[in-house]
């Protein structure tokens, strides 16, 4: 019989629904990041409108992580060769990667025959090189990939309780904890130190850490929480944390850029604790809801099944069609003007996905 809620609803529908609910809001969570970021930087650090989008871009910071963690559930929890990573799904990883930047790239300056042009002839090779390291936005990509090639040391990992937990317990230490005492002796108390966590991140090739200081931690975490049942005292515990996380990113954030004169994004990188045990509460709190095989659960997951479509093309949306709107960003208005952006970038986005999800070959390689 089935022995954890991830099973329970594969018996009923096939897939965990879970999954599905926690990756579309995810996606809206990731574009909340985007859009509140962006708006930050063109503002006072002491108006009403910059605090508000500092709000949403801190509450919406578990949802990158998130995206790691479903990955870790699925891949963890299930037979993957190493002949099907190569094949299957770095091939995917790599085609996307190429061709979305190849497209933002051609659209950069509104004329995209002159950037096609620019990649031939005298610094042809500088350009084409220029074109595949751009845009931050698919950071997130390399990462899986690498994630991908892990993939059979991690399984070996999870395989063993002891050396689970003692991989989980060192990759929480140099990979979430120091970086985070480090930030608040030289954020709050003014004195730079060269902390554990400094050298082990200035010196991570030398300390032969690497392995720990990734987002293995949330790959493995995702599988552990998907497969372990905990009790009501502990979940009471998990979400308190996860609180009181979403809680310090928003304040210790606020604090920051106020003394700086400018935004700080110290903590709302992903490697801090807060923003861990934001992206763990959300997680668990959506395993135990028990959502239902229905009309509305049916709609969420092919939504999700369009949610990598989504992230690939939003920033392309936004800077093709939204920017070119004046937009006011004053007199408090970000209030509800960030989320009826962001939603409205959310559905556009969903409805390009899927048109190119309708396109065979699309389909299996770019989105």
């Amino acid at each position: 019989m089935p022995r954890t809620k991830e099973d329970l609803q594969k018996v009923n529908s096939g897939r965990v629904l879970y999954y599905d609910y926690l990756r579309v809001l995810a996606t809206l969570g990731v574009i909340f990041i985007h859009i509140s970021m962006l708006r930050m930087y063109n503002m006072d650090v002491a108006s009403t409108d910059w605090t508000v989008n500092c709000v949403y871009d801190a509450l919406s910071r578990w949802s990158v992580p998130m995206f790691v963690m479903i990955s870790g559930a699925l891949f963890l929890s299930k037979d993957v060769s190493v002949n099907m990573i190569y094949k299957k799904y770095l091939p995917r990883i790599i085609v996307a990667l190429i061709f979305w930047r190849f497209i933002y790239f051609l659209l950069k300056t509104g004329d995209p025959v002159q950037q096609f042009l620019s990649l031939f002839g005298d610094g042809a090779v500088s350009r084409f090189l220029d074109m595949i390291a751009g845009y931050r936005l698919f950071w997130f990509l390399p990462m899986l990939a690498g994630l991908y090639i892990c993939l059979p040391i991690l399984k070996g990992i999870t395989k063993n309780n002891t050396l689970c937990k003692y991989y989980l317990l060192l990759s929480f230490v140099v990979f979430l904890l120091l970086p985070k005492v480090n930030d608040m002796v030289y954020r709050f108390g003014k004195v730079y130190i060269d902390s554990p966590g400094n050298l082990l991140f200035s010196k991570a090739e030398q300390s032969n850490l690497l392995l720990f200081l990734s987002f293995t931690f949330y790959f493995i975490i995702g599988y552990i929480i998907s497969k372990t049942e905990f009790t009501k005292p502990v979940r009471i515990v998990i979400y308190t944390f996860g609180i009181a996380g979403a809680l310090f990113t928003v304040l210790g954030t606020y604090y920051l850029s106020l003394d700086a004169g400018h935004t700080v994004t110290t903590f709302f990188n992903f490697n801090r604790v807060s923003v861990m045990t934001s992206a763990v509460a959300v997680f668990e709190l959506f395993k135990n809801i028990g959502f239902k095989q229905n009309f509305l659960s049916r709609f969420v997951s092919k939504l999700a099944d369009y949610s990598f479509g989504v992230y690939l093309v939003h920033i392309l949306i936004y800077e093709q069609y939204v920017m070119r709107f004046d937009i006011p960003n004053g007199n408090g208005q970000s209030l509800f003007l960030t989320p009826i952006i962001s939603i409205s970038l959310l559905f556009y986005s969903f409805v390009v996905s899927a048109l190119l999800n309708r396109i065979p070959v699309i389909k299996k390689y770019i989105v």
